[in-house]
């Protein structure tokens, strides 16, 4: 089953990007400073305006209100600098 998955997601010069996590795993993003990382999560998470499709679980993210999808799919800073990001 997959958990997450997301289709032809843009924001600014990020993507388009498709990707998909099963259930159980964990996937890391890696790139060099500046090259869109936080954009990407950001984007996954609802926090900023992108094109493309985000899913938790087979719902879709435009299916329920930006509050509810944060409960969903969030995004953890990894360190209080906030150059490293997570998404859980």
């Amino acid at each position: 089953m997959k958990r997450g998955t997301i289709e032809k997601l843009e924001v600014l010069a990020v993507g388009p990007v498709d990707f998909a996590v099963g259930d159980g795993r964990c996937t890391g993003i890696q790139g060099t400073s500046g090259s869109g990382k936080a954009l990407f999560l950001r984007a996954g998470a609802d926090m900023t305006e992108h094109s493309g499709r985000v899913f938790s679980d087979g719902t879709e993210s435009l299916q329920m209100s930006t509050t509810a999808w944060r409960v969903r799919v969030g995004m953890l800073p990894a360190r209080n600098d906030t150059s490293g990001l997570a998404v859980y």
